[in-house]
């Protein structure tokens, strides 16, 4: 891990600076883990100083780190749709009972 992560981390997590730590640690472990620094500075991004979320992105980042990548890296617009009704309803389309 980078020192600019670790130092990212202490000023994050501060008093749990050391669980935190660990919790990133976890990814990395795996040999099929990508861009490690990469996707754990993004996990860190993401978390936004909350344990519980750093525990939540490690582990989506075990499942699929492109997940973890386009979420810090790639954050939607404020005027964006955030599901498919919306973008229905901004279309002027009547609700999918399908996708309800």
């Amino acid at each position: 891990m980078t020192e600019s992560l670790r130092e990212a981390v202490e000023a994050s997590f501060d008093s749990h600076a050391d669980a935190a730590l660990a919790v990133l640690l976890t990814y990395g472990s795996s040999p099929q883990d990508r861009e490690v620094d990469r996707v754990r500075r993004d996990i860190l991004i993401l978390a936004k100083g909350d344990l519980d979320q750093l525990r939540h992105y490690a582990e989506r980042a075990a499942q699929d780190y492109r997940d973890i990548l386009m979420w810090a890296e790639y954050p939607p617009d404020d005027d964006e749709p955030r599901s498919y009704g919306e973008l229905r309803a901004r279309l002027g389309l009547p609700p999918d009972p399908d996708h309800e």
